[in-house]
């Protein structure tokens, strides 16, 4: 006596398994072959041309407005073997040249690299070459970074969300809160007749 077996239309496991493999193995190669890594680089690159554009811009347009370059903690060094570092907004140092001056006529804030380490610095340094102003970025074609730009409102803002995150760590561990109201403990709610 013969068994008459049913056919079903659809794929079956191999199938699946192999297809999914295989848009994975092209997946890979399309991903190796963009290498969002380096795309992300080369914007980053980008970003850093165009603020060392836009300084060295904002610096002649100074220059031909007050008559001297915006460079208040110390004369822009000649050469660019002597560039010194650029100071970010609202900074003062001696190891670094503060063009806060610039803004906002001439740049809507100081950009700074996330790359650099020290928090009084740009990322960026200065230098005169035969009289024109030059920037350099420290950290070009060295990989993306969380780059910022600041100026008073931005300055002003970071010293407020930080004053205010240090007041409510303090309030929240004596047991308040930032407004001054004291927390409840939690209730838990006991329901009967749940299924």
């Amino acid at each position: 006596m013969r068994t008459m077996r049913t056919m079903h239309a659809g794929f079956t496991l191999i199938e699946l398994l192999l297809v999914i493999g295989v848009i994975g193995v092209v997946a890979g190669i399309v991903i190796m072959a963009v290498n969002p890594f380096e795309q992300l680089g080369k914007t980053q690159d980008t970003e850093r041309r165009s603020v060392m554009r836009e300084t060295e811009k904002a610096q002649y347009q100074y220059l031909i407005d007050e008559g001297e370059y915006a460079a208040a903690s110390a004369a822009i060094p000649e050469g660019e073997a002597n560039a010194k570092p650029i100071c970010r907004y609202g900074k003062t140092n001696i190891g670094c040249i503060t063009i806060d001056a610039l803004v906002p006529v001439y740049v809507s804030c100081i950009a700074f690299d996330g790359r650099e380490a020290n928090p009084d610095y740009t990322g960026y340094r200065i230098y005169q070459q035969a009289g024109r102003v030059r920037v350099l970025a420290d950290y070009l074609e060295q990989g993306p970074a969380d780059s910022g730009c600041e100026n008073a409102e931005t300055v002003a803002m970071a010293g407020a969300t930080s004053s205010a995150v240090s007041a409510a760590s303090a309030a929240s561990s004596a047991g308040g809160s930032v407004l001054g109201i004291r927390r409840r403990p939690a209730r838990v709610a006991v329901t009967e007749g749940l299924r």
